[in-house]
């Protein structure tokens, strides 16, 4: 708006000046140039901005990969703790958990190479919990972990397998196609 108002100034005030014609003609080459100038800076911004909303919104194979990889060791952590309790009355669950847990590994590995990570932090603190705690309250707190553990995996799924999720596409339907067996 100031720039139109800016620019009416300047011309109104050539227009007095025009005596061959020669100032309204560099009036409009003027114009002309600004306005370009103008249109392309707009230009430049909105693609700048449309390349970090891409950004913003899809989810980076690595990133998949990574998170899911550490859950994979975490649900082998907690499997194993699993695998101490079924001595008990656990064995079915176990059995099952760790039959699912190769498949999907398995699944995995024949769409990307497995990456070795270390678990995250709290994965730590939560098995470090578990591991000082006894008797009941350790079975109660394994499940619970098993639990928590499980929402986090199909949740990086149900994130993934979105329209915004992974860019790579074949991984997007693979994790799409995972939700179901998951929730089991």
């Amino acid at each position: 708006m100031r720039c139109n108002k800016l620019l009416y100034n300047v011309n109104r005030q050539l227009l007095y000046i025009n005596y061959t014609g020669y100032y309204t003609k560099l009036l409009n080459i003027v114009m002309k140039f600004l306005y370009r100038c103008i249109t392309g800076f707009i230009l430049i911004l909105l693609i700048n901005s449309c390349a970090k909303t891409k950004g913003n919104f899809s989810m980076e194979n690595d990133e998949f990969l990574i998170s899911a990889a550490q859950l994979l060791r975490y649900h082998h952590n907690l499997n194993m703790e699993l695998k101490v309790a079924a001595q008990r009355n656990l064995n079915a669950l176990e059995a099952g958990r760790t039959a699912s847990m190769v498949e999907y590994t398995g699944d995995l590995a024949s769409i990307y190479k497995p990456l070795e990570v270390d678990l995250t932090a709290a994965a730590k603190a939560d098995l470090a919990s578990l591991l000082n705690s006894r008797g009941a309250v350790r079975n109660k707190l394994l499940l619970h972990l098993i639990v928590l553990a499980d929402q986090d995996l199909i949740g990086l799924h149900v994130k993934a397998s979105g329209p915004s999720g992974l860019i790579y596409v074949t991984l997007r339907q693979w994790t799409a196609q995972k939700i179901p067996s998951l929730l089991t």
